[in-house]
């Protein structure tokens, strides 16, 4: 409340993609409470059916998301019509849903910015030609708010497959565990093995993170030939680190969980997959391999919850939005917050939470 008192950031039009989980409750009665949510995007693999509940309850305007609605342009603008009803919005994406509006020149009318919460979602749009379309994009997936939330959603990466190993008699105790991809999310999962004991080896593409893993003293990996050594591996990429040609890497059981989407994180068809045990799920083509909660992010299974480290992330995406309405941006490439936004964010942190 304090932050949008702030920044007056009020009287404005809003389509947000988030997760139904329970930090989603504050964010949006603040959020509706002075602006218009014009839509409620759900992600569909973190559903907490209580929140579902609480939004129907409260009437809010909702739907799950379906990204082959998304896939393209033209799909794109046709949601995006039916969501704005001729008022001027701001986009709130999660993952790069709305990439595809940089995909030609065309105009889209009644958007007016975008901001992007993901570092996947990020690479979406770094992947396109910005200079198609003059809406102003924000990301916030490198700033320090995200940074202090990714390191908390790696910690809960690891309570929940923790507690899924469980279910079958197991833990990560005499396991060789793999970290692919030393991100923000990586980075966390990997150094808290570490500082509990447990043998960790990080692989990642960029050389520099390599470099970067070694310094703090984790074994690492430069060939991905060598996955097929480790018993758990956890998939931190958001780039399709693992694709169905792996498959014969692996000669012996192996675990996997991911930290974001199935269809972001891994190049694999999970319709053939079954569920053997617990939420494992396994493929025909290799009996050896399991991927937890279907190789969707495996926090969710819990809850997703990291505590009030999600509110500055919000937060963050308030202050970019602002910076949208105050026409205080650059066209054609992606900005990111200022270091007095983050200042402030910090501050009212420390005020509010500490």
């Amino acid at each position: 409340m304090k932050l949008i008192n702030e920044l007056n950031f009020k009287n404005n039009n809003l389509i947000i993609v988030c997760h139904a989980i329970k930090s989603l409750i504050p964010y949006i009665s603040i959020l509706s409470k002075h602006n218009s949510l014009q839509k409620v995007l759900i992600k569909p693999n973190s559903v907490d059916k209580d929140i579902i509940r609480y939004l129907e309850n409260n009437e809010y305007n909702f739907e799950l998301l379906d990204r082959n609605e998304f896939s393209s342009k033209s799909k794109v603008v046709s949601k995006l019509n039916s969501f704005t009803e001729n008022k001027e919005c701001i986009l709130f994406d999660i993952g790069g849903y709305f990439s595809s509006i940089f995909d030609d020149s065309a105009v889209i009318n009644n958007i007016i910015g975008i901001i992007e919460d993901t570092e996947n979602g990020q690479q979406k749009y770094e992947n396109k030609n910005l200079l198609n379309s003059n809406i102003p994009l924000f990301s916030i997936a490198r700033s320090f708010p995200k940074e202090t939330e990714d390191w908390w959603v790696g910690l809960a990466i690891l309570f929940s497959a923790e507690k899924q190993l469980r279910t079958l008699g197991k833990t990560f105790n005499g396991k060789r565990i793999l970290v692919i991809g030393f991100g923000k999310i990586g980075r966390s999962i990997a150094q808290s093995l570490q500082k509990y004991g447990y043998s960790v080896t990080v692989y990642d593409k960029d050389s520099r993170r390599l470099v970067h893993a070694s310094c703090l003293n984790l074994n690492i990996i430069k060939d991905r030939s060598e996955f097929g050594k480790f018993n758990v591996i956890f998939s931190a990429t958001g780039n399709k680190s693992i694709s169905e040609s792996d498959f014969p890497l692996f000669k012996k059981v192996c675990y996997f969980f991911s930290v974001t989407s199935s269809d972001d994180e891994f190049d694999i068809d999970f319709d053939d997959f079954n569920l053997i045990k617990g939420m494992f799920f396994s493929s025909n083509k290799n009996g050896n391999i399991y991927f937890c909660n279907k190789g969707n992010a495996v926090n969710f299974l819990d809850g997703g919850e990291i505590g009030y480290f999600a509110h500055m992330v919000q937060g963050a995406i308030v202050c970019a939005a602002q910076r949208i309405i105050d026409k205080n941006y650059k066209l054609n490439v992606i900005n990111e917050l200022e270091s007095k936004d983050e200042v402030l964010l910090s501050d009212i942190y420390l005020e509010t939470f500490l």
